[in-house]
């Protein structure tokens, strides 16, 4: 088998379901889904009543201290039985070519150990009748966007491996088997994907942003608790610099005026539009500077 989709799931029964259907309509057929519910709602029975036309793996592990989106990742790899793991979150819908796409990069760089990713859309309204035309849906860009306009010789962005996140993301199932896959220390949310990417690349992984592999990310009507993402981010930014004392790494800490919500409200009264894009451009600058 080419492709295993590991797909973890967590309470988001209605937007899962939606992501399945457009995995039903993908023109490339050589692959399977492995569904990793992370201790939520059991849906097992309903997904076998849809009567889906691709293999579905599925698997309940009940919610531990130990739970969170790299263990539910590692557990998808164990289970996988293709040779080149997809990345998806539920809540991502795709469209009929995406799973060709991710092929056409494997096969245009054989034998090469590839980190290949991509951006998304945010929908701004919900998915009714699922026709899977997303894009007549209205939509806001996903940061990465801006970037890649700046940047335009992407593959000069020397923090290329901080763009990879893991909603979107496929590599060669032995290269992260290899190198351990995602670290579990990583809980809550945030930098679990970066820190693996880094990784990857620090053990001869090339990275490759493919335009044509964009999902599109389902509308979420309620208010993020940003405090409480700034709290997991710094959590796991302190176990990221502990493992990897690097300047690269360390340099990341610019990315604390995004997310202290404090401090991103005091540069945006400065006159600073899009922080994260000012905190990317010192962070790239820094980067430059170690040359």
């Amino acid at each position: 088998m080419k492709f295993s989709i590991i797909i973890p799931y967590y309470y988001k029964k209605k937007e899962l379901i939606h992501t399945l259907d457009a995995v039903s309509r993908q023109l490339f057929r050589d692959f399977e889904a492995v569904i990793i519910n992370d201790g939520s709602d059991e849906i097992k029975q309903e997904l076998i009543d849809r009567h889906y036309n691709f293999p579905i793996q599925y698997y309940y592990y009940p919610r531990t201290s130990l739970s969170g989106r790299s263990f539910a990742r590692n557990r998808g790899i164990e289970k996988a039985a293709g040779d080149y793991l997809l990345f998806l979150d539920c809540d991502q819908v795709i469209d009929p070519e995406f799973l060709s796409n991710h092929n056409m990069c494997f096969e245009q760089n054989p034998g090469t150990p590839v980190i290949q990713f991509g951006t998304r859309r945010y929908l701004l309204d919900d998915i009714e009748a699922d026709s899977g035309d997303y894009g007549s849906i209205p939509y806001a860009e996903d940061i990465r966007h801006t970037v890649f306009r700046e940047y335009e010789d992407i593959l000069s962005i020397r923090g290329l491996w901080h763009l990879v996140y893991s909603h979107n993301l496929s590599v060669p199932r032995a290269m992260a088997v290899q190198y351990g896959g995602f670290d579990e220390t990583f809980t809550g949310w945030g930098l679990e994907d970066t820190e693996f990417t880094y990784r990857m690349m620090k053990n001869g992984g090339s990275i490759i942003y493919n335009p044509h592999i964009e999902t599109y990310s389902q509308f979420e009507g309620g208010r993020l608790d940003e405090y409480g993402r700034f709290d997991d981010w710094s959590k796991n930014m302190t176990l990221f610099q502990n493992k990897f004392p690097e300047a690269p790494v360390i340099l990341q800490d610019v990315f604390i005026n995004y997310f202290d919500v404090d401090r991103r409200k005091l540069l945006q009264k400065s006159g600073i539009g899009n922080v994260w894009l000012f905190c990317f451009r010192q962070f790239e600058r820094s980067l430059e500077e170690l040359r």
